[in-house]
This record gives structure tokens, sequence and C-alpha cells, in this order.
């Protein structure tokens, strides 16, 4: 992992510093609608971390021949370097496998540039900035933060004593009978109670107990539809 970044632009130095200004507020911005106070609060040690850009004068010291590059990027390269008038440098760059706001701070600010060369120190060659952005693409960004985790619902056991859990077993193997063999069926012309059934099971895998408590049937309809469920599933072949 790279430890320090910098951008070298055609951009002169004042236009870069109203670049990286107009980019803070951007990023603030974005963060506000992303993420509630509390959830800011959270975050807070990765956000403590970033690494944000400084602007610089090129040094008349620098010279291209100075740095590592591809040589089939040799060309191109060379003449965005003469063009350079100014660089965005980034110091203790946050490690972007852990810190997904460094990631999309840096991807946030690359936008904001023209074609840049990036220089990642170290033995790393140049990179154009399109080079550089599909770099990045294998790590997460703030965005992956807001998919919620798969919640595991626990799923009640059948109770292979109860009567009624066995009729629901035999319906979650026809159930799976007919996904197995691409069947599909209509159930508009099913009764009301019965379909109720058929949606509550579908949604979620339930025990008696839990599915006389969400369909709120009396116990006679309850166990009689289940009954007219199983064995119209049973007929579809």
């Amino acid at each position: 992992m790279f430890h320090s970044l910098c951008f070298y632009s055609k951009r002169s130095v004042q236009e870069l510093e109203a670049i990286l200004v107009q980019h803070q507020d951007d990023f603030s911005l974005l963060l506000e609608d992303t993420f509630s106070e509390l959830e800011l609060e959270q975050y807070e040690t990765l956000l403590e971390d970033l690494s944000s850009p400084v602007v610089q004068t090129l040094s008349s010291e620098l010279q291209f021949d100075d740095f590592e590059v591809l040589e089939s990027e040799e060309k191109e390269q060379r003449r965005l370097f003469l063009e350079a008038k100014g660089a965005l440098l980034l110091e203790n760059v946050a490690n972007l496998h852990f810190n997904p706001f460094q990631v999309t701070y840096i991807k946030e600010i690359l936008r904001s540039l023209d074609d840049v060369l990036v220089d990642r120190g170290g033995f790393y060659p140049l990179l154009s900035k399109k080079a550089f952005h599909d770099s990045l693409k294998g790590y997460k960004t703030i965005f992956s933060l807001l998919k919620e985790e798969e919640k595991v619902v626990p799923q009640p056991s059948l109770d292979f004593n109860n009567p009624i859990d066995m009729i629901i077993s035999d319906i979650y193997k026809d159930l799976a009978r007919l996904e197995e063999n691409g069947l599909t069926f209509e159930t508009s012309d099913w009764s009301e109670k019965v379909r109720l059934l058929y949606v509550s099971l579908k949604k979620n895998k339930q025990n008696a107990q839990t599915l006389l408590g969400e369909t709120k049937l009396s116990p006679k309809d309850f166990g009689d539809n289940l009954e007219k469920l199983k064995f119209m599933l049973r007929k579809i072949n």
C-alpha cells in the first residue's frame, strides 16, 4: 500500500486551491447526505485518519526522467508532466483496505480534476487518471457501508410430533419441488385464507406456532386451510 499520493495537474496553483476548497465542501455535504450524525460518530476514527491534499508548486528540480514509467505510456505521460503547473499531495494516506472514506475521498477529488499524472511514491510507475481510478475499483467506498448486512432470521424449528408441523413440512417440500422443476401456478382462484397461508409460508420459514400468530386465523380455519394448501400444491405437476 502506498503511503503518499501526488496528482500532477496542468491547473495552476490558484485553480487547484479553488478546486480543493470546493471539493472539501462537496465531500462534507456528501457525508451529511449519506450518514446520520450518530453514524458519523461511529466512523469518527476512520474520518480522523483521512489524509487531505495540500496544493504545491512544482519544483524546478523535479524531472520526468526521475520517475518510473511504463514504456507504453511514456510519450503521453511525458507530455502531461511537461504541461503540469501544480500538484495535489496527500501524505500518510489511510489504508484503502480498511478505510472506505479515504477511497471515496480520493475518487471524488479525481472527479474534480482534468487529466492528471498520479505519483504513488516509491517504485510505483506513474499512472494516468483513468488507470489509477480503475485500480481503486477493488476497494470499498462509503456506499458499501450503507448496504444492510443480511439479517439472520432465526428459523423456527418444526416439531415432527406435531401433526400441523408435519403438514407445514410437506408444504415446504412441495414448494421446493415446484421451484426446482420451474413449475409456476396461479393463486388468484384460491380462497383468501389459503392464499394468506401460502404468502406467509413463502415469506419466512415458519412453524405452526409462528404461522398461526402471523395469520391470526382461528385454530380450525388454520388447520383446515393448511390441509387445502397442501392438497392444492400436491396436485401441481
